[in-house]
């Protein structure tokens, strides 16, 4: 029981971590000039692109991943976990000495 709260905590302070950490994501702080792009009609700013099938796919909440990370450790050491032993157990006599 102890190896499962255990790896329960280690679980759950593994995804507060991560949804602690800032996500990463490419800067443009340290070139002023990179929203700029050379292109065939000469130095254009990409803010008057017209972008084509831009799709934003939603991004996931930190506790659905847990969640599933959850049912996954949970349903391995169930399925791994050893089968309980079946055979007859001889009655424990306490009387005698």
């Amino acid at each position: 029981m102890r190896s499962i709260a255990g790896l329960l905590l280690i679980l759950l302070g593994s995804v507060w971590l991560a949804a602690e950490l800032p996500s990463v994501t490419p800067s443009a702080a340290g070139n002023p000039h990179s929203d700029w792009r050379r292109t065939r009609q000469g130095w254009e700013p990409m803010s008057c692109w017209a972008f084509e099938n831009h799709v934003e796919y939603p991004t996931l909440h930190p506790m659905v991943v847990g969640l599933l990370e959850l049912f996954l450790a949970l349903a391995a050491l169930i399925a791994f976990s050893k089968p309980p032993d079946r055979r007859p157990r001889k009655p424990v006599d306490s009387m005698r000495r």
